[in-house]
């Protein structure tokens, strides 16, 4: 036995106490030799043994060999071994990781690419949720904004002038009183914001439309409750007044019986007590005085009348006449002389009567003053001789003679006085007075 121990891996040699080694063994040897009995105890000898020191070159007991022996070709060997080791596992855990990371790399991208395009499904799904809501809300919109434009563009004017009208309790509204802006606003009205700059926002045309549109309808709704009040009102009472006429109708029908007899029995009482009070005896002369009396109360009437229009319209002539001599006045322009300021009056000396239909007048009123008709014709006659020989009738000379005795008096007779003077000529004359004009009138 030797007390040497070398150390394989690092080559160093370590030393035991070779006497207590020999000891142990010996008694192992003996205790092999001589079994003990069953009873006896056995004593715990391990304190004896000889701990095995650690290699003072790499501290560790593992590599320790009996003998003193060199092992430093062997050492030498397993280093080149190593670094030869070292050497070939690095390239080799680089194409070991490099296939491994590869591998684990494509399984990582592979899931990595499912949970992409799980996400972008997910993604695009809600995208196309989001658009088909926003899209739909904007249609519905634009739709609802287009249906208010066709309403305020077909709707009266007074009631969009009403609903323009500012009110202390309601926000306040915008129009457009441009015609082509108008006509680009009920086209497109998004187009009309755009080309306008956003100014004012898109929202706010929207909301302004919209509550153009609710005070439209709401003062629709109002008239036509109104309308249709008033109407139901009418019909109702259409319906009623239908009612009673038929329900008298009805009553009538029942009570006609009744109602003929006591129509013929009051019929007959009547005619009973007004041939009572007949009188035998007629009064043929107080009938023809009152019949004439009528007669010459309605000629005067009728004269009057007449009197009263043609005078009329000599006034509406000569206020004609006066505003055009006013005018030429004004205007500054030559005024054309008539045939009476040249001295000449045969046309008022001719009067009114010279005209066909005044005649015609004349010649009716003066025939129904006598019911003769030889007395009518005998008129004609001298009428028609009289104007065949001297051209003039007596009314005619008769205004002459009062106008030329008037403008001696006063200056010359001219304006609504000849004109009144004139239309009393028209008058029936009865030969009791003549035709004259009171002092106020003269004056």
């Amino acid at each position: 036995m030797t007390p040497y121990l070398t150390c394989q891996r690092c080559n160093s040699v370590a030393f035991i106490d070779l006497r207590r080694v020999r000891r142990k063994a010996d008694q192992q040897a003996a205790s092999a030799q001589q079994p003990s009995a069953p009873d006896e105890e056995v004593h715990d000898a391990t304190h004896l043994y000889e701990q095995v020191p650690k290699c003072p070159g790499c501290g560790s007991t593992r590599y320790l060999r009996a003998g003193v022996v060199s092992f430093q070709e062997q050492i030498e060997e397993e280093r080149n071994v190593i670094k030869e080791f070292e050497r070939r596992r690095g390239p080799a855990t680089a194409l070991l990781q490099r296939i491994a990371r590869g591998f684990l790399g494509r399984i990582l991208f592979r899931r990595r690419l499912l949970e992409r395009e799980r996400y972008l499904r997910k993604i695009n799904r809600a995208a196309t949720k989001l658009q088909t809501r926003v899209r739909g809300m904007q249609a519905r919109r634009r739709t609802i904004i287009e249906r208010c434009l066709r309403l305020i563009r077909t709707m009266a004017s007074s009631i969009l002038s009403y609903a323009l009208a500012a009110r202390p309790n309601e926000p306040p509204v915008f129009w457009y009183a441009n015609a082509a802006e108008l006509n680009v606003f009920y086209w497109n009205y998004r187009e009309y914001v755009r080309r306008s700059g956003g100014k004012p926002t898109l929202i706010k045309v929207e909301s302004n439309v919209l509550e153009i549109t609710r005070r439209m309808l709401r003062r629709e709704h109002a008239l036509v409750s109104r309308i249709q009040s008033r109407w139901r009102g009418l019909t109702t009472r259409l319906v009623f007044r239908e009612f009673k006429r038929q329900k008298g109708w009805w009553k009538g029908i029942r009570q006609s019986p009744a109602v003929k007899i006591q129509r013929l029995v009051r019929g007959h009482a009547s005619r009973r007590r007004v041939g009572a009070l007949q009188v035998t005896t007629k009064y043929p002369t107080q009938l023809e005085d009152y019949r004439r009396e009528m007669a010459t109360r309605e000629q005067k009437n009728a004269a009057l009348a007449f009197r009263q229009r043609l005078l009329a319209k000599y006034r509406l002539t000569y206020q004609v006449d006066r505003t055009n001599r006013m005018i030429m006045q004004q205007s500054k322009l030559p005024i054309r002389k008539s045939s009476r300021d040249d001295g000449g009056d045969d046309g008022d000396e001719l009067g009114p009567e010279s005209n066909a239909h005044v005649l015609h007048s004349l010649r009716t009123t003066n025939s129904s003053n006598g019911s003769n008709p030889n007395t009518v014709k005998t008129e004609m006659k001298a009428e028609s001789e009289n104007r065949r020989t001297h051209r003039r009738n007596p009314n005619a000379s008769r205004f002459a003679e009062v106008k030329r005795q008037l403008e001696g008096q006063r200056a010359r007779l001219r304006g609504p006085r000849l004109h009144i003077l004139k239309a009393q000529l028209y008058a029936p004359s009865d030969g009791s007075r003549s035709p004259s004009i009171p002092e106020d009138e003269r004056t």
